[in-house]
């Protein structure tokens, strides 16, 4: 389950916290981004951003992605090795790894 969204504002913070996971989830914003995969799948990715000191974060969404439940029967798990990481950010810039299969 992803957090709780922030309430809207204006515009962004003048600095964030950023979450280094991001969560298999298809909110939209205005930072919504989308492509196709090297197969033709479609992604998007969005940022929410939160005021700190709560983090900001992103939402990775695929159709070729599965949401494994964990042991609580959440749809997102820090265990599942195919989850959607944050390599790398610098000011509005961002690497994430989306990772499509095992293997």
């Amino acid at each position: 389950m992803i957090p709780a969204l922030p309430p809207h504002r204006a515009g962004p913070p003048a600095w964030t916290l950023l979450d280094t996971d991001a969560y298999m989830d298809d909110t939209q914003n205005a930072t919504t981004a989308t492509a196709c995969t090297s197969t033709g799948q479609p992604i998007q990715v969005t940022l929410v951003a939160a005021e700190p000191p709560r983090a900001s974060f992103f939402c990775v969404s695929c159709p070729c992605l599965k949401k494994e439940p964990d042991e609580d029967d959440e749809p997102f798990s820090y265990r599942n090795p195919l989850r959607s990481t944050v390599l790398y950010s610098e000011g509005d810039l961002a690497l994430l790894c989306v990772p499509l299969s095992a293997g």
